[in-house]
């Protein structure tokens, strides 16, 4: 599935975060989900082109880089158990300044605790409440709307993506006809 991530509106890092909790597809031909973190971990020369902030993984990084990605994905949907044992796994240093409060990676280098420290930073400034999973495809998206009540990942369908607000605005419109 293909989403637009030039127009996401999630500011620095919180867009690294969206793009790795979003590392994985679900094809509208199947609507099974494929798992493409493995893939991205293994192709080094293109970590980059989709990561600005967040390090190169370092071997060995797979498991701990998957669980914090599951986490974040679940914390987004509103369970923050699996991401409470992430943290306590492996905490961020706190730093508190004039710009606020920030959370930084303990271990120089490691993916994983940088995107944890991403994602409460995020928490602490306000933002990650815009960050969210779509209701019907699970794919992340920065709700950069006005009021902060957008409810899917895209209205339209990009090229390989669903636009799951159409998607659902035909579902509510075929059911009130048939009710009528």
């Amino acid at each position: 599935m293909v989403h637009d991530t030039d127009r996401s509106g999630a500011p620095g890092a919180l867009e690294d975060v969206r793009t790795l909790v979003n590392s994985w597809s679900i094809p509208n031909e199947t609507r099974i989900a494929q798992d493409e973190l493995g893939d991205w971990i293994a192709d080094r020369t293109n970590w980059r082109t989709r990561f600005r902030f967040l390090p190169e993984p370092q071997p060995g990084d797979d498991e701990a880089l998957a669980s914090v990605r599951d986490a974040i994905r679940a914390a987004l949907s509103g369970d923050f158990a699996g991401l409470e044992v992430v943290v306590a796994d492996q905490p961020p240093g706190i730093v508190v300044d004039e710009a606020g409060v920030t959370f930084v990676a303990r271990r120089e280098h490691s993916v994983s605790d940088t995107a944890i420290a991403v994602v409460l930073t995020a928490a602490a400034d306000r933002t990650l409440p815009r960050l969210r999973t779509c209701g019907d495809c699970g794919w992340a998206f920065y709700d950069s709307s006005r009021n902060n009540r957008r409810r899917w990942c895209a209205m339209d369908p990009a090229p390989g993506g669903r636009g799951c607000g159409a998607a659902a605005k035909s579902r509510n419109y075929r059911a009130r006809k048939q009710r009528e």
